[in-house]
């Protein structure tokens, strides 16, 4: 296997998919206890993302099974960067999701409920436009070209997803300043998390063609911090979600 790292980084996307369901499973479970287009939204984009996660862990599981020879080498590095870049582009969806649910729960409910039409709509371009890239990526021919262009598309990802989750931590920051929430810092410090978990991902797309063993060890950080943001996502959705049906019942 000409990457070991890659064996633990298969394990945290496989992990870290799972929790991204639970996720979005205990943020539509909580949205039954109260009315929040933000947690709507949360569900939603965590959906996306664990979609993303198990897919591209099932991807590289495949790619062990491709012989490690130099013949292959290019193959292999083609199919783990391609798998890494559809992710990163589900991020962007996932991300700019939460980013406005986020927005409309700042205008209040009569208008986040006049946009959720609106918001089935994203998905299904990114996947049409991912389906297009690809198809116009196997008309390169190159294996070279193709990865090149896989790297590409995670560093222009990856920047699009931190703008949207600089501006999901102004907007949760200002919240956190005005309610004084302690449980509430979980989600702050969560997306602080995945922030750097992107930056992560931008760095590694730019010294991914100049370092390939720096790079193992970049990605493998990445998804690491990654599975604590997303962890600490959870615990405060389970937290609060106890705290909540413990009022609701004693109403």
């Amino acid at each position: 296997m000409p990457f070991p790292f890659l064996y633990l980084d298969t394990s945290f996307y496989f992990l870290s998919g799972i929790v991204a369901f639970l996720v979005s499973f205990y943020a539509f479970r909580y949205t039954r206890l109260i009315e929040n287009s933000a947690l709507r939204f949360l569900s939603i984009g965590f959906t996306v993302l664990g979609v993303g996660l198990l897919a591209e862990a099932f991807i590289d599981t495949l790619s062990f099974f491709i012989p490690s020879t130099s013949s292959y080498l290019l193959l292999h590095r083609l199919i783990i960067r391609e798998a890494a870049a559809t992710y990163s582009f589900l991020q962007v969806l996932a991300y700019f999701v939460i980013l406005m649910g986020y927005l409309l729960s700042r205008r209040g409910p009569a208008s986040a409920a006049s946009s959720n039409g609106s918001m089935n709509r994203p998905p299904t371009i990114g996947f049409l436009a991912s389906a297009t890239s690809v198809v116009l990526a196997s008309r390169l021919g190159e294996l070279g070209v193709l990865i090149a262009l896989a790297r590409e598309i995670i560093i222009i990802s990856s920047a699009l997803s931190m703008a949207f989750l600089v501006a999901i931590i102004y907007l949760d920051s200002t919240g956190y300043l005005k309610h004084r929430n302690k449980q509430a810092i979980l989600v702050l410090v969560g997306f602080v998390l995945i922030l750097a978990s992107q930056a992560i991902s931008f760095s590694l797309g730019i010294v991914a063609a100049r370092a390939l063993g720096f790079s193992e060890i970049l990605d493998f950080i990445g998804t690491a911090v990654q599975f604590a943001a997303f962890l600490s996502l959870l615990l405060f959705l389970i937290w609060r979600g106890k705290i909540g049906s413990t009022g609701k019942s004693a109403q």
